[in-house]
């Protein structure tokens, strides 16, 4: 249940798989989150192929505008204008799925930062 964070539809859907399975466990837990984490991560595709890249930044601890900017640059391999990030930020933050809080970014979809979350080095 920690997987799916309590979203209601993703519980209903491991219960499901669970009830198919005739077990409850966390490697149906963790199935589920998969598909959930592929799901919400096609949507965020549709509005851009950059927007992944942009919250892998976060999930990596890198919440600060300098600091997202310059690894996209690097993943990208190439230079990204201001006004190109923010548009990006923007729309994320419009579409709920980032936040800005005294400068600094994170992710509020809980999926997806848990997604992203998982890549963070220490």
């Amino acid at each position: 249940v920690e997987y799916l964070d309590g979203i209601a539809g993703w519980l209903n859907e491991f219960g499901l798989r669970c009830i198919e399975k005739r077990v409850v466990s966390e490697d149906v837990a963790r199935e589920v989150f998969e598909l959930a984490a592929k799901l919400e991560l096609d949507e965020v595709t549709k509005f851009s192929k950059n927007y992944p890249l942009l919250l892998e930044a976060l999930g990596r601890g890198m919440n600060r505008w300098s600091q997202i900017k310059r690894y996209l640059e690097q993943r990208l391999e190439r230079t990204l204008n201001d006004s190109e990030l923010n548009r990006y930020l923007t729309n994320l933050i419009k579409r709920g799925f980032v936040e800005k809080k005294n400068e600094e970014y994170t992710i509020l979809n809980p999926i997806l930062a848990k997604h992203f979350g998982q890549l963070r080095v220490l």
